[in-house]
């Protein structure tokens, strides 16, 4: 902490810090639908177009949070809590395209 004890971009606050967990553990059940998914439509992970579309989001993505969080306009915490709902919803997706592509046989827990 500084000498206002406020946190500092390199020292994320206690709430922050959980929230960034909470996006790994998250992030973790969209990759193991991402993995599923590819094995039962393996049409859907063209290496080509996956790496495309990622690069894409994520240097759009980096570049309107730098501009909102040095125009004051979201902080991290806001930022974090929107990620993480955002990788819910993401896991969520997963696990509706997993029971539609079993026939609704199987219902996928991701996390």
């Amino acid at each position: 902490m500084n000498t206002t004890d406020q946190p500092t971009p390199q020292q994320p606050s206690p709430e922050v810090r959980k929230l960034m967990q909470e996006y790994e553990r998250l992030a973790h059940g969209m990759m193991t639908g991402v993995g599923y998914v590819n094995q039962l439509d393996p049409a859907q992970s063209n290496a080509k177009h996956v790496r495309v579309g990622v690069n894409c989001a994520l240097v759009s993505h980096a570049a309107l949070v730098r501009v909102l969080m040095a125009k004051g306009v979201i902080t991290d915490l806001e930022y974090w809590t929107a990620i993480v709902e955002g990788m819910r919803d993401e896991v969520d997706n997963y696990s509706a395209r997993l029971k539609e592509l079993t026939g609704g046989k199987t219902d996928f827990t991701l996390l």
